[in-house]
């Protein structure tokens, strides 16, 4: 279960010495994952993408790391029952942030068997 607590804009993230700058603008989304399954669920900042239309933005991990003061979903296991929140930075252009119509696709495990987009704006 994927819910999306808010997204916000930032053309940098961490501090002035450790940090990351956007090409664009980063998108920093926050997800709680909750897994309602029976077994252990890998998450991992690489599994959330956005999507406008079919044009496709990757997570940037070392990003999502600043973003989250050192932590996230950095390949996290999620017992069954359990949640997590984090947020997870996807570096676009400006104008694709403003952008109506935006997805983020979500998957489940390192092989991404199941895929789910969620609208965001």
């Amino acid at each position: 279960e994927y819910t999306v607590n808010s997204v916000s804009q930032a053309t940098s993230v961490g501090s002035e010495d450790f940090g990351e700058t956007a090409q664009g603008v980063y998108l920093l989304v926050n997800i709680t994952v909750k897994n309602n399954g029976k077994e252990s669920l890998s998450v991992s900042d690489e599994f959330f993408k956005i999507y406008k239309g079919d044009t496709e933005y990757k997570s940037d991990s070392e990003a999502s790391l600043y973003a989250n003061d050192n932590t996230g979903f950095f390949l996290e296991e999620i017992n069954p029952g359990n949640s997590s929140t984090s947020t997870v930075a996807i570096d676009v252009p400006q104008n694709i942030a403003n952008a109506k119509g935006l997805q983020l696709q979500v998957q489940t495990g390192v092989w991404g068997t199941q895929k789910a987009r969620i609208n965001i704006q």
